[in-house]
């Protein structure tokens, strides 16, 4: 009994898809959170102009 163990070691694009998505996926989301960040940053600074901008109207 002679049996031969063979390994396939082909890499295919499948492997590579499963190794490839969870590390976009990261990415996506680090690149979501600093987006908000951003949005929240500007949002604030348009607020604080506005608001300046109606102070002097009022005065």
């Amino acid at each position: 009994m002679n049996s031969e163990v063979t390994l396939d070691r082909s890499f295919s694009i499948g492997d590579a898809l499963i190794q490839i998505i969870p590390i976009v996926f990261i990415i996506l989301i680090i690149v979501v959170i600093v987006l908000i960040v951003r949005s929240s940053k500007e949002r604030r600074n348009q607020l604080d102009r506005i608001e300046k901008k109606i102070d002097e109207l009022i005065k």
